[in-house]
C-alpha cells in the first residue's frame, strides 16, 4: 500500500494532550444559566399576559343618557340639569362605577354604582347651575377599586 501522506494518532487515550475540564464546564454552566434566566423572563411574562388575559372582569357603559335642561328661573338666574341613564355591565363580574355629571368639561356631581355581572342599573345625577348660559353637558365614568377583604 501507498502512504498518501494521512496519519492518524494511534496513541492511547491516556497519552493525549488533557482537555481543559475545569474552563468547558465553567463556560456549560454559564451557557446554562443564561438560558434558564431567559426561559424564567419568558415564562413571567406569558403568566402575567394570561393572568391579564383570562382574568374576568366588568365591563361598565352609560346607555341610554337623556340630558333634561329647564328654563332659567328669572329670579336666581339658574338652570337645572337632569340626566337619567342606565349603566349597562357587559362583563361576567360585578362592578363598581362613579358616575360624574360634566358640564364644560368639569364635574359638577358624581355617584358611585354598584352594576352586577350581565345587568342593566338605572341611574340620575341632577345639579342646579348658577347661570342661564349655554353649556356642553356629558357623563364621565369611572372604574372603582373593589371593597378590601
Amino acid at each position: 500500500m501507498q502512504d498518501r501522506g494521512c496519519s492518524v494518532d494511534t496513541r492511547a487515550p491516556s497519552s493525549l494532550p488533557p482537555r481543559d475540564s475545569a474552563a468547558a464546564t465553567a463556560a456549560y454552566v454559564r451557557a446554562r444559566q443564561k438560558v434558564g434566566i431567559v426561559t424564567m423572563v419568558v415564562v413571567a411574562v406569558l403568566l402575567v399576559w394570561a393572568v391579564f388575559t383570562f382574568t374576568p372582569r366588568p365591563d361598565i357603559i352609560v346607555h341610554d343618557a337623556i340630558f333634561e335642561i329647564s328654563g332659567c328661573a328669572t329670579a336666581g338666574a339658574t338652570q337645572n340639569v337632569t340626566v337619567n341613564f342606565r349603566l349597562f355591565n357587559r362583563g361576567p363580574v360585578d362592578g363598581t362605577v362613579r358616575v360624574q355629571l360634566l358640564v364644560d368639561d368639569q364635574s359638577v356631581g358624581w355617584q358611585v354604582y354598584s352594576v352586577p355581572g350581565h345587568a342593566r342599573v338605572p341611574g340620575q345625577l341632577a345639579t342646579t347651575l348658577p347661570d342661564c348660559g349655554a353649556h356642553q353637558y356629558g357623563l364621565g365614568i369611572e372604574y372603582e377599586a373593589p371593597p378590601a377583604g
